[in-house]
């Protein structure tokens, strides 16, 4: 049947009053949905439940309808109105309410808008998060308002920016059982904009981090940024811990960031990392016990690039992620101990696709090779983890590897996730990877084979990633279990 659309006057508030006090509200379902839901596909189950929800109160509505013919109401007020949700409106012009004139084309151009153009409702959507997020007002919406000619004007209402932000995270998990994060940002009066973050946590490994960003122009970024890390690691061999490192770790480095389009970015840089007072305990079948005690700085050259256009940082639905990295390290700009600098260079590609229904098929591959003359320890290949540089920058996680294993120069993963939406936002995992370390990357295929294979639990709560893991794997042959509650830092 066809939709049906009541228009009161409210001249009669008489009859409105009675018809309000002898009937029941329309409740409609949004049951899966909240008042942040502003995808198209949540708009239109959304306005359709309306729809069905309002059809069950036909006869109420007609009745009052009819109530009000009888009282006088002009009939053309009454007229359905078919509702169309407009997926792409011609705007002619575009304003920013709360923000200086000055700054109106730059952040046009940020937001990846264009006047006298078509723009779609994913487009504004964007827009929004770049000014909530980026560039830090505290809220912001939008208006469409219908011109003479059939195009529209586009206004973005923007609240006050926020000049400082606190920040707090709480994790626990199996491993380091809780872990306390704090960040404060101050947006500072530049006359570039720019900003001054702080930021510590506080857990088994501790960290304190200062960075400057200077927003130079439209998308990009010079940074720089000074990070402590106090390190106390086991590192492990085919399930047995052979080693212990504990350590500082220094970390300056500073950078240069754009964006190619809207989801590819690069950045480039120089780094100084200095491990200092490396206690590092490690047992040996021919030497036995042995200790090393030493501290070592490293200059390198970076460049990465990365590229997103998954829909969800967790549990994503659809789209590829694609992050790659290259370093060279030296210790005087240009040598490594009087050789060769040694390099390292390492990728990671990983799609999410949809099977339909509560199907999601997640592939993922993962690499890394390092090569020179000499390669200090701490920069060896390590698997590993539930997650990606969880003890070490560059170690990789792999299913069923419960602690860090060293494995050798050359890395090559593959992995594979089933996923399916129980109900709600409450997943399961089947959980399989693959992968060949050798001692060059041109021998991987003949290289000492990886399996690991594992099922998990995940629940997308308002407090972060609820999981929980187990897993075996060829490596360690012994089971492994972890439980997770809170977003990674």
């Amino acid at each position: 049947s066809p939709p049906l659309t009541l228009t009161l006057s409210m001249t009669d508030n008489w009859l409105f009053s009675n018809f309000i006090s002898n009937s029941r509200y329309i409740k409609v379902n949004v049951k899966g949905y909240t008042s942040a839901s502003f995808s198209l596909a949540a708009i239109d189950t959304l306005v359709h439940r309306g729809y069905e929800a309002a059809d069950h109160c036909r006869s109420s509505l007609q009745a009052v309808k009819q109530r009000l013919v009888q009282a006088g109401e002009p009939v053309d007020s009454l007229r359905p109105r078919p509702f169309e949700i407009r997926k792409e409106v011609f705007v002619n012009e575009i304003y920013f309410e709360g923000i200086d004139l000055k700054d109106r084309d730059w952040i046009i151009r940020r937001c990846c808008l264009q006047e006298h153009s078509p723009v779609s409702t994913e487009q504004i959507e964007y827009a929004i998060g770049v000014l909530c997020t980026e560039m830090d007002y505290s809220s912001a919406g939008y208006r469409l308002h219908e011109e003479a000619d059939g195009g529209y004007r586009l206004v973005f209402q923007l609240s006050e920016k926020n000049s400082a932000t606190l920040n707090l995270g709480v994790r626990f998990d199996s491993e380091d059982v809780v872990s306390l994060l704090v960040n404060g940002a101050f947006n500072l009066p530049t006359r570039l904009p720019s900003t001054l973050s702080v930021t510590g946590r506080l857990g088994k490994q501790y960290m304190a981090q200062l960075s400057y960003i200077l927003h130079a122009s439209l998308m990009r970024d010079v940074k720089l940024g000074y990070t402590y890390r106090y390190h106390d690691i086991d590192i492990y061999h085919r399930g047995d811990r052979i080693s212990n490192a504990t350590y500082n770790y220094h970390h300056v480095e500073a950078s240069y960031s754009s964006v190619w389009l809207r989801n590819f970015r690069y950045e480039a840089g120089l780094a100084f990392e200095y491990f200092h007072g490396l206690d590092l305990l490690y047992r040996d079948a021919s030497i036995g016990v042995s200790r090393r005690d030493a501290s070592e700085g490293l200059f390198s050259y970076f460049l990465r690039l990365s590229y997103n256009q998954q829909d969800r940082s967790l549990f994503p639905t659809r789209g590829i992620r694609l992050d790659v990295s290259a370093s060279l390290y030296t210790d005087n700009f240009v040598k490594y101990n009087n050789h060769e600098p040694f390099y390292a260079i390492a990728g990671r590609f990983s799609v999410a696709i949809p099977l339909g229904g509560r199907w999601t098929l997640l592939p993922l591959v993962n690499t890394r090779v390092v090569k020179g003359d000499e390669i200090p320890y701490m920069y060896q290949n390590a698997i590993g983890g539930e997650y990606d540089a969880r003890y070490l920058p560059h170690q990789l996680a792999f299913t069923g590897v419960g602690r860090m294993e060293v494995v050798d120069k050359a890395l090559l993963t593959g992995g594979l996730k089933l996923r399916y939406r129980i109900k709600g936002r409450h997943y399961a995992f089947l959980n399989g990877d693959v992968g060949s370390t050798a001692s060059d990357y041109y021998r991987l295929f003949n290289g000492k084979f990886l399996y690991g294979i594992g099922v998990s639990y995940g629940f997308d709560s308002r407090f972060g990633p609820l999981s929980a893991s187990v897993g075996y794997s060829n490596q360690t042959k012994e089971g492994y279990c972890f439980v997770n509650l809170g977003y990674y830092f």
